[in-house]
């Protein structure tokens, strides 16, 4: 299986509205590896994740959508060469 890496940055109403644990609890349900944490100066949240490539595509859909109060202006995707850096999912300030 082709595994992938993609850091995202998502833009909107997206802080304080629990978008972090969006992005923690749907990336733990798809395994996929990596961090999440609030961009304070941008007013974004920042996420990187590696994973099988239809894990890593269904994760960017569920970016696009968020957690219910969030409003996403904006998804910017960056393709990066897997490496497998991560062994578990989580939260980082």
């Amino acid at each position: 299986m082709v595994k992938k890496r993609v850091v995202a940055v998502v833009h909107g109403k997206v802080q304080n509205v629990f978008f972090r644990k969006f992005v923690l609890d749907n990336a733990k349900a798809l395994d996929l590896k990596g961090w999440v944490r609030n961009d304070y100066e941008n007013n974004s949240v920042e996420t990187l994740f590696e994973g099988e490539d239809d894990k890593v595509h269904e994760m960017i859909n569920l970016l696009w959508k968020g957690p219910d109060g969030s409003d996403v202006g904006n998804v910017v995707i960056r393709k990066e060469d897997y490496k497998g850096d991560y062994d578990f999912f989580s939260i980082v300030s």
